[in-house]
């Protein structure tokens, strides 16, 4: 009997095991070992005994690297600790780094979508990188070589272990308004033939993991009922992209006053600190008469408002959780991300997509360095913001 493709694969990973086990290896060796082992939707390109032979040294080799990454940081922070030239970079146990202008990958390239760029990167990428460098000392090339590992780990196990779709992208949110469009017309009016060709929304039909589904089914239908009902599906699956950047209603968020939007927020760790946190929040939603005041109170199992939570570790990153309500900034992350924190907290999508092409085996990462909501270091809060905040939250 032959065997299959992914047993032999996997087959190869648990023997790979012997020689490194649990109680050796590091956390980023130990993720990439998960997902492998709990990865039922990864694809051919991924299940080669040289791709993972390839991840899994790799992150085993930056795992070794550990405390250097750790003293590197260290003196990083100390160094941007004592060179602050202003003391509103500080809020208690917590150091932030002035803005200043992101450095671009080498090869950045500008998207379909007006003002998105985008960076595709892959292991191959990574493991190229990390031959050039694997002789010096830890610099600034090594930082960033480890970000883009860890990231690329998380959404491999995100993706492949979890079975979270990752074919979104800004092409196909741009394009769904005019699928829902085209949709529309072929049900009232029987008018389809813009439906006949997907080239002007192909993206489109990547949002979901049903959408090429629904379309292939509307096209290979040959009854006037059953082309009805997949356009039909069609349509359920991609109308909520049609609204995709406007705020979802949050709790604890509120016009207060017509160019003032309230949040209520729990300081957590930065409790005795709410002046000089708030005044850092606030400003970088200012625009123009509009301003975010914040009301710090404190959470509770029958109101549960969103929390901070402070990270010690240098670099270790920020980011929200919906369901734990909680708020976490990471040690030196650049002085605007807690702002694009509690953007994510009234209600917005973080404006930024990571999508997973198997063809190349590797990720796009998309994004837009001037808008706040899509890269918290480089961009800011515009008039569109306001006005989609104030359509959300004005009383009914």
């Amino acid at each position: 009997m032959k065997t299959s493709f992914r047993f032999q694969a996997v087959t190869f990973l648990l023997l790979f095991a012997t020689a490194a086990s649990a109680a050796t290896r590091g956390p980023l060796e130990q993720r990439v070992f998960d997902t492998y082992k709990k990865g039922h939707n990864l694809d051919d390109c991924e299940m080669t005994a040289d791709t993972q032979d390839l991840r899994l040294g790799l992150a085993r080799a930056l795992d070794n690297r550990e405390n250097d990454f750790v003293a590197y940081n260290r003196l990083a922070l100390r160094s941007t600790h004592f060179g602050s030239s202003g003391s509103d970079l500080t809020v208690g146990p917590l150091t932030l780094t002035a803005r200043s202008a992101a450095p671009k990958p080498s090869d950045e390239k500008k998207s379909k979508v007006s003002d998105w760029v985008s960076y595709t990167s892959g292991w191959d990428d990574f493991d190229k990188e990390y031959q050039a460098i694997r002789g010096t000392k830890i610099n600034s090339r090594w930082i960033r070589l480890l970000g883009l590992v860890r990231a690329t780990i998380a959404d491999d196990f995100t993706r492949g272990a979890n079975g979270i779709w990752m074919g979104t992208s800004a092409e196909g949110v741009d394009q769904a308004p005019n699928l829902l469009k085209l949709i529309a017309t072929c049900l009232k009016d029987k008018k389809c033939d813009d439906l006949a060709t997907p080239a002007a929304f192909k993206d489109a039909l990547n949002l979901t993991p049903n959408t090429k589904l629904d379309y292939s089914a509307y096209s290979k239908a040959t009854t006037d009922e059953a082309k009805s009902r997949a356009l039909k599906n069609l349509q359920s699956d991609v109308q909520p992209y049609s609204t995709y950047f406007e705020p979802i209603k949050q709790r604890g968020v509120r016009i207060s006053d017509p160019n003032e939007i309230t949040i209520s927020l729990d300081s957590g760790d930065f409790r005795g600190y709410e002046t000089e946190f708030g005044k850092i929040l606030e400003k970088f939603w200012k625009v123009g008469d509009n301003s975010v005041k914040i009301e710090w109170m404190t959470s509770t199992r029958d109101e549960p408002i969103f929390k901070f939570f402070f990270t010690p570790t240098p670099k270790s990153g920020s980011g929200i959780d919906y369901i734990r309500r909680a708020i976490t900034i990471g040690q030196n992350a650049v002085e605007s991300i807690p702002a694009h924190e509690i953007g994510r907290a009234m209600g917005f999508r973080a404006r930024y997509f990571s999508v997973w092409h198997a063809d190349s085996c590797k990720y796009e990462d998309e994004s837009k360095p001037g808008d706040l909501l899509s890269d918290g270091r480089t961009g800011t809060i515009t008039q569109a913001h306001w006005d989609s905040l104030k359509k959300t939250y004005a009383p009914k």
